[in-house]
């Protein structure tokens, strides 16, 4: 899947490792690297929901939010880079998953 991040902070942190150690720590960098790397891996979102740590998929009004758990360190907050296609209508919270290839990393979230 094509990653892109929105702004040039995030995307060092989650390319660089050793940046994100010294802004995050050693742990939560790698872990870091691990996911981003998992979700490069999957051809198109519907693949991502056989992954254990996508803790919710939700529609959030004209759009939808992925979340990423990141070993109850913090959560990556992400969303389709590309135009949400619905299933059955535009009004449907029912999202064509397997359409989406590219998605976008908003930001990192503590933990709660």
């Amino acid at each position: 899947m094509e990653i892109s991040f929105s702004n040039k902070k995030l995307r060092e942190i989650c390319n660089n490792e050793c940046f994100a150690a010294a802004h995050l720590g050693s742990h939560l960098a790698a872990t870091i690297q691990k996911r981003i790397a998992d979700l490069a891996a999957a051809r198109r979102a519907s693949d991502l929901f056989f992954m254990p740590w996508i803790s919710t998929v939700t529609a959030a009004g004209c759009g939808a939010i992925i979340l990423v758990e990141l070993d109850n360190q913090g959560t990556l907050i992400c969303e389709p880079h590309t135009r949400v296609r619905k299933l059955v209508s535009p009004a449907s919270d029912d999202i064509d998953w397997d359409a989406i290839s590219r998605i976008k990393i908003l930001e990192i979230r503590g933990p709660k």
